[in-house]
């Protein structure tokens, strides 16, 4: 889970016209009297309601009329930053980096609810609590997990992001991470550094996670034997991909078959556990 706290929040209805410089990320829920608002790459006029997620030291412009309501909440203890494609931020959860879009428009429907629980996340910094407490970092994580299933982020077209597409369309590794390193046009020592700088592990740790992705499928999904799968996703010898599969799964792959064959096992294991490059990223920050 998202591990963050509550530093500051409160709600403002008058009228400003301001550049401001986000001291620390800010989670914000705009109601009405947004005329102007500007960030990287974007502006919008006679904005419609609007959450938004700024990364700490960005900085956006806001043209507030009168009929301002907006709720500001500031985070501690979360690293947020800007993408590399207009509009989107990332989160790091666990070492790795998750993006999302940085604003999304709130339709009228969802207005009254998502009002109701930026109120009780002002209340819970104005009169603190245990059970205000919590309910007000679940809103938070609520509104950050909507903005995450708001579309699939596109991915970076950076020279990380290329070889990330690459390893995602061969999970059985029939071309070496050096000639795809090679098609980016980076020396595979290089995009390593790139890589782990922009996902959080190594393109080696990467292809192996896409690789036991597709291994849960064709447990779930087909009737395929271990030694079958293994020899789909590029294994020379079965033994070696039941232990790479227990390694990254915690549980061996018949263990898997006996469990979830005709299921769709990736429901119950949506989240690896961390590879030792993220615990490594992990340990120091």
């Amino acid at each position: 889970m998202l591990t963050f706290t509550i530093g500051h929040a409160a709600a403002y209805s008058y009228a400003m016209r301001v550049t401001y410089t986000a001291p620390r990320p800010l989670l914000s829920l705009v109601v009405s009297g947004l005329d102007l608002f500007s960030y990287p790459g974007q502006t919008l006029e006679h904005a419609a309601p609007l959450l938004l997620l700024i990364p700490q030291g960005t900085a956006v412009s806001f043209d507030f009329s009168p009929k301002r309501l907006n709720y500001g909440v500031l985070l501690d203890r979360v690293d947020i930053r800007m993408g590399n494609a207009h509009g989107i931020v990332e989160i790091r959860n666990h070492g790795n980096w998750t993006a999302m879009p940085m604003v999304k428009t709130v339709e009228a429907g969802a207005l009254r609810e998502w009002r109701n629980r930026f109120e009780q996340i002002v209340e819970a910094h104005r009169a603190p609590s245990p059970s205000r407490t919590l309910r007000a970092e679940a809103h938070v994580v609520s509104a950050i997990l909507w903005l995450l299933d708001t579309e699939a982020a596109p991915v970076p077209r950076t020279p990380a992001g290329r070889l990330k597409a690459l390893i995602e369309t061969d999970p059985a590794g029939r071309e070496s991470l050096e000639k795809l390193c090679a098609r980016c046009r980076y020396s595979s020592d290089h995009l390593r550094v790139l890589f782990e700088r922009e996902f959080g592990m190594t393109p080696k740790a990467y292809r192996e996670r896409c690789r036991m992705t597709r291994a849960m499928e064709l447990i779930g999904r087909s009737t395929l034997s271990i030694k079958e799968i293994a020899d789909r996703l590029g294994f020379t010898h079965a033994s070696h991909f039941s232990t790479v599969f227990r390694a990254t799964i915690g549980i061996t792959p018949r263990e898997a078959i006996r469990s979830h064959r005709g299921t769709n096992i990736l429901a119950s294991y949506d989240r690896f556990p961390p590879t030792s490059t993220d615990k490594s990223r992990s340990r120091n920050g």
